[in-house]
């Protein structure tokens, strides 16, 4: 599955969803957080530049606002991370770069 670089949200309303740091540190977390809070089960993937998805996980945010992503297998570089709803809904598509220590 690839991801084209143009169907990245342009948005720079950050008054729902924030990515922070960003960039990030290697080894290091990244926090999503939203501006309410989030019921439904999350489905989280990460593409390279290239748009290849490097991974995908599932999270269960159990009413929270906010999760952690672990970047420990992640190089430095730029990245994209996808964000749907359980239903395949698209919640979300943003750009983050990891740096080195």
């Amino acid at each position: 599955m690839f991801i084209e670089l143009d169907e990245i949200e342009q948005s720079d309303d950050n008054s729902q969803v924030k990515i922070f740091p960003n960039p990030v540190k290697e080894d290091e977390n990244i926090i999503v957080e939203f501006s309410g809070q989030i019921s439904s089960p999350l489905v989280v993937s990460i593409y390279n530049v290239l748009g290849v998805k490097l991974k995908t996980l599932r999270i269960n945010t159990n009413g929270a606002s906010s999760f952690r992503i672990d970047t420990k297998y992640l190089s430095a570089g730029m990245y994209i991370l996808s964000i749907q709803l359980d239903d395949n809904k698209p919640l979300l598509i943003k750009r983050f770069v990891i740096i080195e220590k």
